[in-house]
């Protein structure tokens, strides 16, 4: 497609309207959400989770993006541990942001229970899609007063040491402010290896056979590991920390929101793409371009762009 035929491409028609429910925020919302008191701790714990590789349980939710007053369900399981392991766990919804250098704030969570071990995951056909098939383990409701922003629904250890993590995006009513940052949740599944397969390798004795043997379709359920893991903390976590210091108020919002309502883009005086947000459908695309061709400015951290 040329630079010409690029400026004659229109938004696809919504599908639905996805508009927050969360309560309106005034200018220096995110300055003033970042005054409260954060976690123990500072920004260092969140580079000694290991993303790439959950540890004594796992866990994931039924939605990426959600707003106030949804209810989210969460499949959690003990994994990756010795069968000796008796200790209780805890689940946790944590806000990302500054917090006086904490990176987070804890919205939510649950008394230490015994998790139980659900069942292994299972390769779905030819196209050797992973998926848990697990058991709700609990669920919770987006607060009224919960601020939107990047979540995190983690598992803890007895120690209260993160083990697994899940992204949530909360979403603002429509343009609550000037820019929104849009995450990318295709992106972290297409490389997410849990369960032995991501769109880029499977199982096998050689890279060959891995290569081969690569998922053609991926799931949303199941956990995250592997390169998945890895880019939600290099593309997301930590902008998301780095933009709320500077007390920038961001709209955020998954990538698959641009696909059921492209209309959202150009509520926006700027659209910030975090770091590799490589996988995109057509309607995805076509929203992108028709913002720009609107005057909506676009910004994106990284190469390997759609």
């Amino acid at each position: 497609m040329s630079y010409e035929e690029s400026l004659r491409i229109t938004s696809p028609n919504d599908l639905t309207n996805i508009d927050g429910k969360c309560a309106n925020k005034q200018p220096g919302w995110v300055f003033k959400e970042n005054k409260k008191s954060g976690l123990s701790g500072d920004l260092r714990k969140w580079r000694q989770i290991n993303y790439s590789n959950p540890r004594g349980s796992a866990l994931w939710i039924d939605k990426s993006s959600a707003t106030c007053g949804d209810l989210i369900q969460v499949f959690a399981s003990k994994y990756n541990t010795s069968r000796f392991d008796k200790g209780k766990r805890s689940i946790a919804v944590i806000r990302l942001g500054w917090y006086n250098g904490s990176g987070g704030r804890e919205y939510w969570s649950t008394n230490k229970f015994l998790l139980k071990e659900q069942a292994a995951p299972e390769v779905v056909g030819l196209l050797r899609t992973v998926e848990t098939k697990w058991n709700p383990t609990i669920s919770f409701t987006i607060g009224a007063d919960w601020t939107p922003g990047l979540y995190l629904v983690v598992t803890k250890n007895r120690k209260d040491k993160i083990e697994a993590i899940a992204p949530l995006i909360v979403r603002s009513k429509l343009h609550d402010s000037p820019l929104a940052l849009i995450h990318s949740t295709l992106t972290w599944q297409a490389y997410n290896n849990f369960g032995g397969y991501s769109l880029y390798r499977g199982v096998g004795d050689s890279d060959e056979a891995r290569i081969n043997n690569r998922s053609r379709t991926v799931s949303f359920d199941r956990p995250y590991a592997g390169s998945g893991g890895v880019h939600i903390n290099r593309d997301a976590i930590a902008l998301t920390q780095f933009s709320e210091k500077q007390g920038f108020d961001f709209d955020h919002y998954a990538d698959t929101d641009i696909d059921t309502q492209p209309s959202l883009l150009k509520s926006y005086n700027g659209i910030f793409f975090g770091g590799h947000p490589e996988y995109a459908t057509r309607r995805i695309y076509e929203a992108t371009f028709a913002a720009r061709n609107s005057g909506v400015n676009l910004a994106f951290f990284s190469a390997n762009s759609f």
